[in-house]
């Protein structure tokens, strides 16, 4: 019963997150919407299973590692990028984003789905669009602050 259950949340999964770029030959994505991200509404679908999950890790023992695997291997498999960029690796940023957009999904549902699937689907293309290396950071860090 449990691994029907797994295997039904991994296959949506799988869908949801092809839903941007299905039956598409090219995918560009500053042109994506908001609207055609599905991963968050696949989160809500599931939404007894997830924080389940992710507030008892115990219960599955790595089932967050295995969903972050089926992420980036989505990323690796399905999506080739027109410009090819030799200096990053591929497995490594692949995993980058996985884990970053896992690390959403965790912030929403362990704020026990604050935000609607809709915002979340927005924040998502925000910081998809946002160029952190190019961004001037303020810190609050400073040598006396270290030694407090």
């Amino acid at each position: 019963m449990i691994e029907e259950l797994i295997q039904d949340v991994i296959s949506n999964l799988i869908h949801s997150f092809r839903a941007p770029y299905h039956n598409k030959e090219t995918f560009i994505l500053e042109e994506m919407k908001a609207s055609t991200i599905k991963i968050f509404d696949h989160v809500a679908r599931f939404s007894e299973f997830y924080p389940t999950i992710i507030h008892h890790e115990s219960i599955m023992p790595g089932f967050q590692t295995k969903l972050c695997n089926v992420i980036k291997e989505l990323a690796l498999k399905d999506l080739q990028g027109a410009e090819e960029n030799h200096t990053i690796n591929k497995d490594l940023q692949a995993s980058y984003q996985s884990y970053a957009l896992l690390g959403m999904i965790i912030e929403w549902v362990k704020s026990d789905f604050k935000y609607s699937t809709k915002y979340m689907a927005e924040q998502l293309i925000y910081i998809l669009s946002c160029k952190p290396i190019s961004k001037v950071y303020q810190t609050s860090f400073t040598t006396e602050t270290e030694q407090a």
